[in-house]
């Protein structure tokens, strides 16, 4: 195989940055109804089992990564293991995932802008919302490297940002006693409620991909994918805590978070939570990896 001619710049937090992005989407704005559903007070637990149950997937790429040193992630990896047939498929599957979510991403930016401006909801005004967003990831890219994982790096601080903020301004209101309660648990939701929920911690697997960038991609790589699970869990279950102690019915709200940070701040709390949500969907899948 050819060595490749890739400037390794990327350090172990470059890949934890790479790792977030792709676990925090807009995700995690809807499943807080889902899982109270099935959970009640409880439910922050489940993001716990969820984890550790995505660690075993978690744990399988980590140990994968430690043994490649160049570029594509799980496109190497099948090609390792099952030979160029399988890695072709896994490339154009996850090519096509990446081209289909980014296009559909745009697209409801554009949409949801419309709380902002009328006009964007359809139109020439639609179409170069559309356009400018994907100009923005491609430039990103274009750039180089360093440029773009400071971009990343820029997402990432206005991805966790807001949520901390709303787990530090929530975590007065916790119902302690509640949460270490099962009186409202349902055992014939948490099923298709964990389906769910597992949907929070797929994403990761972004950042084993540009490996061949790595200052260290075998020692690097595995430490960020654990240390981004272990931070991501935490954050979930903090959020999962703050959403069921401030909404009454969490279950049955449709922007559980939204719902909660209007508690918490007002109506603008409310707004900035939803378009904070899209923004999510938008950066999300669409990053360097």
């Amino acid at each position: 195989m050819e060595k490749e001619k890739l400037k390794r710049s990327i350090s172990r937090l470059g890949f934890s940055l790479l790792a977030i992005n792709g676990l925090i989407g807009a995700g995690i704005f809807v499943l807080p109804a889902a899982a109270a559903e099935a959970g009640g007070f409880f439910s922050p637990w489940m993001f716990l089992i969820c984890g550790l149950l995505m660690a075993t997937v978690i744990l399988s790429f980590s140990m994968l990564a430690s043994y490649f040193r160049g570029t594509g992630g799980p496109v190497v990896y099948a090609n390792e293991a099952f030979g160029p047939a399988v890695a072709f498929q896994t490339g154009w599957l996850l090519y096509l995932g990446r081209v289909t979510a980014l296009a559909a991403n745009a697209n409801a930016l554009a949409i949801y802008l419309t709380l902002l401006w009328p006009p964007l909801a359809e139109g020439w005004w639609h179409q170069v919302i559309i356009v400018c967003a994907i100009l923005i990831l491609t430039g990103s890219n274009i750039y180089g490297v360093k440029k773009a994982m400071s971009f990343v790096g820029l997402i990432t601080f206005l991805k966790v940002t807001p949520l901390i903020i709303f787990i530090l301004w929530g975590l007065p209101h916790l119902e302690l006693n509640a949460l270490f309660s099962t009186s409202d648990f349902s055992t014939q939701a948490v099923g298709s409620s964990m389906i769910l929920l597992v949907y929070a911690f797929i994403g990761f697997e972004g950042a084993v991909i540009p490996a061949g960038e790595a200052k260290n991609p075998t020692r690097d790589i595995p430490r960020a994918l654990i240390q981004t699970l272990v931070f991501t869990t935490i954050l979930y279950m903090l959020i999962q805590a703050v959403s069921i102690s401030l909404v009454d019915n969490l279950s049955e709200s449709d922007a559980p978070l939204s719902q909660a940070s209007s508690v918490l701040f007002g109506n603008s709390g409310f707004i900035i939570m939803q378009q904070f949500s899209v923004k999510l969907k938008t950066s999300n899948h669409s990053l360097r990896t």
